[in-house]
């Protein structure tokens, strides 16, 4: 018979999380911080899933996933969060950054405007 032994490490909601920092000294690798007021599992392979942080947090905000879960769910936030970040700083058309002079799209002068051969 095999065993299949799953690493786990703590995932923390930031929706309960109070930022009261409780968790952040019995974490003895050092992966939990806080960051702009919540508490972060800043590095997750640094968590040892050793738990001793999950008993101390007032508003229960902490618990104990498969890493492979975790790891998994942090992917699509990120990518999330990059896509956001892309459509944010998109320009005004929606895709072309014009930072880049062969990305400037020049329209034609209007007639009358002084810019065009007139008729």
């Amino acid at each position: 018979m095999t065993t299949t032994i799953t690493r786990q490490i703590v995932r923390i909601d930031e929706e309960l999380c109070n930022g009261c920092g409780a968790c952040v000294s019995p974490c003895a690798e050092g992966a939990i911080e806080i960051v702009d007021g919540t508490a972060r599992v800043i590095r997750e392979e640094l968590c040892d899933g050793a738990g001793f942080c999950l008993g101390v947090c007032p508003t229960g905000a902490l618990t104990a996933v498969p890493a492979e879960e975790e790891a998994e769910r942090l992917r699509r936030t990120r990518a999330g969060a990059y896509l956001d970040h892309l459509r944010d700083t998109a320009s005004p058309a929606g895709h072309v950054n014009a930072a880049h002079p062969s990305d400037t799209v020049v329209a034609p002068p209007e007639e009358g405007d002084g810019g065009g051969a007139s008729r």
